[in-house]
């Protein structure tokens, strides 16, 4: 009875071992089972994901490319077409003329202290001149700027206060034309036809927005003689007279003493090489051009100042500088293409660094000392 009872309890240990040894297996595989299935169970979850926006995007492009939308469309021509090159005739720096004239044209001034004087010698010469003036200049000197126009002299527009129009918003380029085209016609009586951008810094829509609303063509210069520089007065006589040809524009400014040191040499100079001195209106009209407002351009009537590069499509009746240097001799302005704003400005411009003082010889700050116009 014993012996069996013996045999039955060995058997039943045998039986818990044999069954605890069968468990233990089991436990390890669903211990260990769960950490490959994990990643496969990411992967798919990823899989979705990752596939799903490029086929939408694909499909959604190849829906656009298939059938645009017409709306888009002319969105984007009407977009296109604000993007013109400037108009024909528009931006002059040389006149094609059948004759020997030429326009002497005189920036930043009026100067209490020097154009009076220069007025003298133009008289005494039988010459006629374009001043392009400050309109803030105008407005501390109106009784200069009314001689000069009851002289026969042409008054342009260069601005209020010598503003760098590229790198200004179409408001405060609005507001620097209209102030000094209101004082001129105050003081004149007559609306200005012509104005010169300050440094020659200029681009197609500036160009074209300044003939769209005012009816004035921007005005440059093939001949720059750098009288700001103060290079001395027989360079600044000889630049002018000897660099100068039919419809050749000439850029001096009518604030500093050795340029009015040189005025009468280079009047006389010009005289003597057999040129008539002109207003620049005048020059256009002999060209067949017209500066008066809103009158179309002659082709042919203008032409590129040698060594100045044009850009926009601009053709040899247009402009003669779109952006770069205004003249083979202007340093003071580098303007890169391109940069159209969302304004009107752009070309990108490097403005030049102003001479120490912005004053003019006279001492007075009624006028400004400035680079290249």
């Amino acid at each position: 009875m014993r012996a069996r009872i013996a045999n039955l309890i060995v058997f039943g240990i045998f039986s818990i071992c044999v069954t605890a040894c069968q468990q233990k297996p089991e436990a390890e595989v669903l211990s260990v089972t769960p950490t490959p299935e994990a990643p496969a169970e990411k992967t798919e979850k990823k899989s979705p994901i990752n596939k799903s926006p490029v086929s939408s995007v694909a499909s959604s492009v190849s829906e656009q490319v298939a059938a645009p939308d017409p709306k888009s469309v002319a969105q984007e021509k009407a977009a296109a077409a604000k993007i013109l090159p400037v108009k024909p005739g528009l931006r002059v720096s040389r006149v094609q003329v059948p004759g020997m004239y030429v326009a002497l044209t005189f920036d930043d001034g009026p100067s209490s202290a020097y154009t009076p004087q220069v007025l003298d010698i133009l008289k005494r010469h039988g010459a006629k001149g374009t001043f392009f003036v400050l309109g803030s200049n105008t407005r501390r000197c109106p009784s200069i700027v009314s001689r000069a126009a009851a002289e026969g002299h042409e008054i342009g527009v260069h601005t209020w206060s010598h503003i760098n129009m590229v790198r200004s918003s179409v408001d405060k380029i609005d507001s620097e034309v209209s102030r000094t085209a209101d004082v001129i016609r105050s003081v004149t009586g007559k609306s200005p036809a012509v104005m010169r951008p300050p440094y020659g810094a200029v681009n197609a829509r500036i160009v074209n927005h300044m003939y769209d609303r005012y009816g004035m063509r921007s005005i440059l210069w093939d001949v720059d003689t750098q009288d700001w520089r103060r290079p001395g007065v027989a360079t600044v006589v000889n630049r002018a007279v000897n660099r100068a040809k039919p419809g050749s524009i000439i850029l001096v400014h009518d604030i500093h003493a050795s340029t009015l040191a040189a005025i009468e040499g280079i009047v006389t100079g010009l005289q003597a090489r057999g040129f008539t001195l002109v207003t620049v209106s005048e020059l256009l009209a002999r060209a067949g051009a017209t500066s008066a407002p809103k009158s179309p351009a002659t082709p042919g009537a203008v032409e590129i100042a040698p060594g100045a590069d044009a850009d926009n499509n601009a053709t040899k009746e247009e402009v003669a500088v779109e952006a770069g240097v205004a003249s083979p001799e202007a340093e003071a302005a580098s303007l890169p293409a391109g940069g159209e704003q969302g304004e009107i400005p752009a070309a990108e411009t490097t403005v030049p660094t102003a001479p120490d003082s912005a004053q003019s010889d006279s001492g007075k700050t009624d006028s400004m000392e400035l680079p290249a116009a």
